[in-house]
């Protein structure tokens, strides 16, 4: 039986930071985190059909890259960019969020905005607007 060998490589090699800034995210599909989703707005407070359009939703942007999705616009998937002045709900406080002056807000789930903000290719979701209290509508 043939052995084969393993050529160990460090992590310098396997990760080069200058080539991780020519990354170009918008080709990319969208990482999906439900990890800021609390309170009121939280997919914990839905009923069960309206997690499952949700987690529809979810799962339809997942399938394309940020390009295609911004293509679509509010044709398509369904989306709006708003300002993080606008919105009634509570954002993460996490440092990563804190320069952020736009929110990601999707439609395709009936009555149920989806609210996030993207940071690469990460959607980093923390509000579902069930009541429509979120924003002014």
């Amino acid at each position: 039986m043939k052995k084969f060998h393993r050529e160990k490589v460090s992590i310098s090699e396997k990760f080069n930071p200058e080539q991780a800034e020519k990354l170009n995210f918008n080709l990319r599909k969208p990482k999906i985190s439900l990890e800021f989703l609390t309170g009121d707005f939280c997919i914990s407070k839905c009923q069960q059909r309206e997690k499952a359009e949700v987690l529809d939703t979810l799962h339809r942007l997942s399938q394309r890259t940020w390009q295609e999705i911004v293509q679509l616009g509010k044709s398509g998937i369904g989306y709006e960019q708003l300002g993080t002045y606008q919105l009634k709900c509570s954002i993460p406080q996490e440092a990563i969020f804190r320069n952020l002056d736009k929110v990601t807000v999707f439609h395709k789930a009936p009555r149920l905005p989806i609210v996030g903000f993207r940071f690469d290719d990460v959607f980093y979701v923390f509000c579902i607007d069930r009541s429509y209290s979120a924003y002014e509508h």
